[in-house]
């Protein structure tokens, strides 16, 4: 095969980045380092607009590339998972995770405050490559999950894209396969134990009714204890 140098677009961040993804899945690892390197050398001229989804396509290229690419992976993921933003229990991405303000002083950044969908699924997808036991994983998965409209997630591509990653998701985490059994408690009392298993997908939600003779006067507390693999 020959060079692929002529179709790098030359001080694009997200052309360099895509083309250095398929070049390196491509085998052509000679051309993706070459597309890395001047991806490296437009972030170092415009650091202050660094995308977080093209942060991800470099790790996955670096990723790709050859065993030393991987520590640069390694390198750029930690970049990542330091700009993430933390929703609660849920994580996602800005689509620029830094960027410095027009006319701001010297020095100043501020963090982008809308999580963005793209930016989120490439970066589930990176980190399922590159530290796929990283327990942060499941807070990204979730949020995406959670942040559907209706049966898509905006744009076809954005659509394609989340539902890639978190197929890959599901299949690494066996959630799709649960293997367990939960207990609940009142007032420290079992009063159901249910047992989940891979046919229990597709069955509706368990529904407790709780006579009012099960509960106490005033506040009353109420656990959930899970045995075996498996989210419920």
């Amino acid at each position: 095969s020959g060079s692929h140098r002529g179709d790098f677009v030359e001080g694009n961040a997200h052309g360099l980045a895509i083309a250095a993804l398929a070049l390196a899945e491509g085998g052509h690892t000679d051309d993706a380092r070459e597309a890395l390197k001047k991806l490296e050398a437009v972030w170092s001229d415009h650091n202050q607009s660094q995308s977080s989804a093209d942060l991800a396509l470099a790790a996955l290229a670096y990723q790709s590339v050859d065993p030393a690419g991987r520590t640069n992976a390694a390198a750029l993921m930690g970049r990542i998972w330091a700009s993430r933003q933390r929703l609660g229990q849920l994580t996602a991405w800005p689509a620029y995770a830094l960027r410095v303000q027009p006319n701001a002083a010297a020095g100043s950044a501020i963090a982008q405050d809308v999580p963005d969908v793209e930016a989120t699924a490439w970066i589930l997808t990176a980190a399922q490559e590159i530290t796929p036991s990283d327990k942060r994983i499941d807070a990204v998965a979730r949020w995406l999950m959670a942040n559907r409209s209706g049966d898509h997630w905006g744009a076809p591509s954005n659509t394609a894209l989340t539902v890639m990653a978190l197929t890959r998701y599901l299949a690494q985490s066996h959630e799709m396969q649960p293997l367990c059994d939960a207990q609940v408690l009142i007032n420290g009392k079992t009063v159901n134990t249910t047992h989940f298993g891979p046919e229990s997908i597709d069955r509706p939600d368990v529904v407790l009714d709780i006579p009012a003779s099960g509960l106490s006067a005033g506040q009353n507390t109420v656990r959930i204890q899970k045995t075996g693999q498996g989210r419920l």
